[in-house]
């Protein structure tokens, strides 16, 4: 069975590093690329969090530093203790336990709306009383290995009692076989919402908490959240949301509203791919990407790079620089990445992650 496969298959231990040194991570690129690169990682790692940063920003910020860190950049593990403590000062409690239940939106009602997964209710933002699949699964991801990388198992003990709280999030009504489906938040507003990236966003989070805590169950949840994204994929879907949410059958073309959301669900499944020693979610990790980086339907051409960023010689936005991570397997993704580091006129924590996530 599936279950049987992938726990045999699966290994606890972190994969190899790709590169030794920040220099070898981007030794692929032209001259003037590494300089730019090099240089936004130094100037990032002098950062230090601004306050009232959102759990979304930090957690990119996060996955920057935890790269960075791994690479053995100096301060990186001092800038990343400064975002981990950040994302752990700033999560939500139970108020009977005390224990962490994950990571609300920022305040105001648009980044609520969009957390929702764009749905306009009268009560949208409801602040610190709805916790969001997006921000906690990041920050999950980021206090769990963050933990492991300082050696601070107090970030790991949160990062777990947030994976605890999310799983009971879970749809009853999953789309295959040996599946799992994660809420978009713990809002009752949010019961019968199936939207892909945020079920991926958890499923991140419960890879590394599973990483971390060496729990091989959490660790097969991770695949099997990820195995409802392959089967909305080999079932035609490319869209944003899932074939179960009742938005999907009732607006036209929603298999085909491919957007920069996948830019970066792409991004998490290569990680995860490579965190779980799994190659289907790798597979799916350039399905996605390929789905993004090739899109010529209408809206994609003309609905403007906040819409679709994956033209980097029109668009230098955030998501351009997914393209980077898959720079070293595809010549269209090496393409689009060169063209990006040429006109970006800046590299954020999520491209810098994105580039030095490039494996083979």
């Amino acid at each position: 069975t599936f279950i049987a496969a992938a726990c045999v298959a699966m290994s606890l231990a972190y994969p190899p590093a790709s590169a030794a040194t920040l220099s070898d991570a981007v030794a692929d690129l032209a001259p003037q690329d590494r300089e730019k690169v090099i240089g936004a990682a130094r100037a990032f790692l002098r950062g230090q969090p601004k306050a009232n940063r959102s759990a979304n920003d930090l957690g990119w910020d996060c996955q920057a530093a935890i790269a960075l860190s791994e690479l053995g950049e100096p301060g990186a593990k001092e800038r990343l203790a400064g975002i981990a403590d950040a994302l752990n000062a700033s999560r939500e409690q139970s108020k009977t336990s005390g224990k962490a239940i994950g990571w609300a939106a920022a305040g105001d009602a648009k980044a609520c709306v969009q957390a929702r997964g764009g749905r306009n209710v009268p009560a949208a933002c409801e602040g610190s009383t709805t916790i969001y699949a997006f921000q906690s699964g990041l920050a999950m991801a980021c206090l769990a290995r963050a933990g492991s990388l300082l050696d601070r198992p107090e970030l790991i003990v949160t990062a777990k009692a947030a994976m605890d709280y999310w799983s009971r999030h879970r749809f009853a009504k999953e789309p295959c076989k040996e599946c799992v489906y994660f809420a978009t938040s713990d809002s009752a507003e949010d019961d019968e919402r199936y939207i892909r990236n945020m079920n991926l966003f958890i499923a991140f989070g419960a890879s590394e908490v599973g990483r971390a805590t060496k729990d091989a169950a959490l660790m097969m949840t991770a695949k099997q959240s990820v195995r409802s994204d392959i089967w909305e994929r080999t079932n035609g879907n490319r869209g944003y949301l899932g074939k179960l949410d009742p938005l999907w059958t009732s607006r036209p073309g929603e298999a085909e509203r491919i957007e920069n959301h996948s830019a970066s669900m792409a991004l998490l499944l290569k990680v995860m791919g490579a965190t779980l020693g799994d190659s289907s979610i790798d597979r799916q990790a350039e399905t996605v990407w390929r789905d993004w980086a090739t899109c010529d339907n209408k809206r994609c051409q003309t609905a403007g790079c906040k819409y679709w960023a994956g033209n980097a010689a029109q668009c230098q936005a955030t998501a351009t620089a997914a393209h980077c991570a898959f720079r070293l397997r595809d010549k269209l993704a090496k393409s689009q990445c060169e063209t990006h580091l040429s006109l970006v006129p800046s590299l954020g924590s999520y491209g810098l992650w994105a580039i030095l996530e490039a494996r083979p």
